[in-house]
């Protein structure tokens, strides 16, 4: 969906021209590629003892359980 609509702001007016060469079909190409590689990077780098978003605690367990932990060492 990104790299649709940067596609269209970027290149749409040499796509509806029909003015496309290499290098108008490279760009197009990164208008897709860069988002998805900036997301996957982000996922990667997140750091793995981050709250989750919703409260949760790792192994599914909702931090807002006062009830006693057991897990065992």
């Amino acid at each position: 969906m990104v790299g649709t609509i940067l596609l269209a702001v970027n290149q749409g007016s040499q796509l509806l021209a029909r003015e496309v060469d290499l290098v108008t079909v490279l760009r197009a190409l990164a208008n897709y590629a860069i988002p998805y590689v900036v997301s996957s990077i982000g996922y990667l780098k997140a750091p793995s003892g981050a709250p989750h978003p919703l409260g949760r605690k790792a192994g599914g367990r909702d931090s807002r359980n006062d009830g006693p932990d057991t897990a065992r060492a």
